[in-house]
């Protein structure tokens, strides 16, 4: 990643500078907090897991008929489970009585009278509805004295689909440990066959929209007539109605892991040895799985060594049941089922074997010009960052997809079909049948790290970081950026085949009325040798050369868009300074003078389409028409003439930027001295220094030059010194 330079103490920064630091700094804790969360997220769901396994684990060492769900820990998990779901309902209950219109009739989407004094500012309702919600989920989650505990499929239905949910988690927990251990076509069929099972023993059937379900109760007449409290007790209800499971999904769930005992009890018992292997290698990770399963099915009771058998569904399933509702007690009430995450960073700071010499966004990206804002300028600047956008893409979709966990499954579902070729070889030559090149006889050349010897991507390379899918034994790596970098390449070459004419055509072709999109010579060179060229490898070759995302400001610096941007953006500020209501008198006739000026010069400059000789052409004749109307003696002609001519120096001054910065400078101190001299025109003297009826800005506003016969000489000395500040701190300019 790119680092911005560090802060200096010696050189503070400016106002504009402190506010852009400030919104990076602002972005990058919003980022660095979303990414907080999910390291939060997935150490928590790896605690669950990990409490999941010490709990059956335990269970496993219990008495024979000992269950490892209590009587105690089911009131826990009664108590959590009904809690968050009664402020789940509650919530979309409060929310939908928010949007009801006051009742003024038969109208069954307003807010019932009785209920109105209970939704008053500072009322109850929330707590009443939330008590009555809970107490009715517990009421028909309880279990008879005589039978604290459930035991048969029909009365682990009454807990609902929450607990179900619970405990088909729990069973896919097991499945997904004897994935890890799967090598055969057969065993890999046969796991996706239990997960199968297992998700089709129940499917809900009835839409779990809570909005739907709190809109249809509150229409009900019934409901309408009762108190909030009542609507609350119905709407818990309706909601375990609707949650209902039948009983024999509980027995199917059951049956799936009692039909899969015999292939998770062949996989355990299959595993190899890890031997001391790195903790990262196939054999480690193969030896922990194994431990897993064994722990799992020890519990559920049906591994070799235990005395019990309990290959039966219902048995089954409370098992289930007790390991759900037991990890659930223990946790905080908005816990949610272990579901982790895999974080990719897809940013432009990425490489391609088309373009070995550009590595970071910040050669690549002119949007990164002005703060990020610099791919509005021009045309061929988005064109350029959309044609690297697509090829970064096309890399890291390679690059996710060459996950080396499935790239290791992939080869051993095939180890018996690679003949003599290692697995590595193999999977080589299967990439290639994708449409990856060949390599060259050298290797693709790499880019020099650190300061270090040139560096080529070889096939032993490959073969070298792919070593994994032959070696149990070596650790498996987070991923293969070799391979997937020489991979990419068949869908990179396909983008360019797309975008890189495109470019070239943004830089030589300017769309039909519209400003010309200016490029420097090197570009538009470049650009006609893009078009020329026959596709294939002399082509990509181009890109490598593309001077497109080494274009600055500076480089534009006098072209006609540059100009056109240039007059733009004064007209816009002055635009906006001027529109501010709270603005001090004394400023508001200069700021109006300064946006008619730049509004004015903005129009000439769209009309000579910047081309710096046309706008000098222009900004001179206004500014010889204005002066002849200015030195007129009538208030229309005087006005006139100044803006005409305050904009024709603008317009000369613009125009002489385009062509030489040097002479730029020459001519604003021309207009300096044109606005020295502008004070000898009537409209001027007397608007500043007024008449005898009136007596002008300076003795309305800057009485104290007027005080005294020295005063006006003490302005004209501060400028004067600040002109030579200037000039000494600028000892090179001449």
């Amino acid at each position: 990643m790119h680092e911005p330079p560090p802060d200096n103490v010696d050189e503070p920064l400016g106002l504009i500078d402190g506010l852009l630091k400030g919104l990076a700094a602002v972005t990058t804790q919003s980022i660095a907090a979303d990414l907080r969360a999910i390291r939060a997220h997935q150490d928590c769901m790896e605690a669950r897991t990990d409490a999941k396994l010490r709990l059956a684990e335990l269970a496993a060492t219990l008495r024979n008929g000992t269950r490892l769900l209590t009587p105690s820990l089911l009131t826990d998990y009664r108590t959590r489970e009904a809690t968050k779901q009664a402020q789940t309902l509650t919530s979309a209950l409060l929310r939908r009585l928010s949007t009801c219109p006051p009742e003024s009739g038969p109208a069954t989407e307003s807010l019932p009278k009785s209920w109105s004094a209970e939704l008053t500012v500072g009322g109850d309702a929330d707590k009443v509805c939330r008590q009555q919600i809970t107490a009715t989920i517990l009421l028909s989650w309880s279990q008879p004295t005589a039978q604290p505990l459930p035991q048969s499929p029909a009365e682990l239905a009454r807990f609902g689909q929450p607990a179900y949910d619970l405990a088909k988690g729990c069973a896919l927990t097991v499945i997904r440990a004897a994935f890890q251990l799967a090598r055969s076509d057969a065993d890999i069929a046969a796991l996706a066959e239990v997960t199968e099972a297992i998700h089709r023993a129940w499917r809900p059937t009835a839409s779990s929209d809570l909005s739907v379900l709190v809109r249809t109760m509150c229409s009900r007449p019934a409901i309408r007539q009762g108190s909030l409290e009542n609507a609350a007790d119905q709407l818990a209800a309706d909601y375990l109605q609707q949650s209902t499971v039948p009983g024999d999904a509980w027995e199917r769930l059951g049956a799936a892991l009692v039909n899969a005992y015999p292939t998770l009890t062949q996989l355990a018992a299959s595993a190899s040895a890890d031997s001391g292997a790195p903790t990262d290698s196939l054999l480690a990770r193969d030896h922990v799985a194994a431990g897993q399963l064994e722990t799992y099915l020890s519990y559920l009771g049906t591994y070799p060594g235990r005395a019990d058998d309990s290959r039966d569904a219902p048995t089954m399933a409370w098992k289930l049941f007790d390991l759900a509702t037991t990890q659930r007690a223990m946790l905080p009430a908005d816990a949610e089922i272990e579901q982790g995450l895999e974080l990719v960073q897809v940013s432009a700071d990425t490489r391609s074997l088309l373009a070995p010499d550009w590595q970071t966004a910040q050669q690549k990206l002119t949007g990164m010009r002005l703060h990020h804002f610099g791919a509005f300028y021009k045309r061929s600047w988005r064109a350029n960052d959309w044609m690297w956008g697509r090829l970064d893409g096309a890399g890291w979709l390679v690059h996710v997809l060459l996950d080396p966990r499935r790239v290791r499954w992939i080869v051993g579902e095939r180890a018996d079909t690679n003949g003599p070729q290692s697995g590595a070889q193999w999977f080589l030559g299967k990439l290639k049948e994708l449409g990856a090149p060949d390599f060259p006889s050298p290797g693709y050349p790499l880019p020099a790290v650190g300061g270090g010897p040139a560096q080529h991507l070889t096939e032993d390379m490959l073969l070298d970081e792919l070593g994994f899918l032959d070696d149990p034994a070596k650790p498996l790596p987070a991923s293969i950026p070799w391979t997937a970098l020489w991979l990419s390449q068949a869908w990179q070459q396909r983008v360019l085949e797309e975008e890189l004419d495109g470019l070239a055509n943004t830089v030589l072709d300017p769309q039909p009325g519209k400003l010309p999109d200016w490029s420097p010579t090197s570009s538009r060179t470049w650009a006609t040798k893009v078009l020329a060229a026959h596709p294939g490898d002399a082509k990509y070759a181009l890109l490598n050369e593309n001077p497109i995302a080494g274009e600055t400001f500076a480089s534009d610096k006098g072209s006609p868009l540059m100009a056109h941007t240039v007059a733009k953006a004064a007209a816009t500020a002055a635009g906006a300074a001027g529109s501010v209501r709270q603005l001090p008198s004394v400023l508001k006739p200069p700021l109006i003078t300064l946006r008619t000026l730049t509004l004015s010069g903005y129009r000439v400059v769209s009309l000579t389409k910047g081309i710096a000789r046309s706008t000098i052409i222009a900004g001179a004749l206004l500014l010889v028409l204005g002066v002849a109307a200015a030195i007129q003696s009538v208030t229309v002609f005087g006005v006139t003439g100044l803006i005409a001519a305050g904009t024709g120096g603008l317009l000369v001054v613009l125009g002489t930027w385009q062509v030489s910065g040097r002479l730029l400078f020459a001519l604003l101190s021309f207009s300096v001295v044109g606005a020295v001299l502008a004070l000898a025109t009537p409209v001027v003297r007397e608007w500043l220094f007024g008449t005898q009826q009136q007596p002008g800005w300076v003795g309305t506003h800057a009485y104290w030059l007027g005080a005294q016969w020295w005063h006006p000489l003490v302005v004209v000395g501060l400028i004067a010194l600040v002109a030579i500040m200037i000039a000494a701190a600028t000892p090179g300019r001449r």
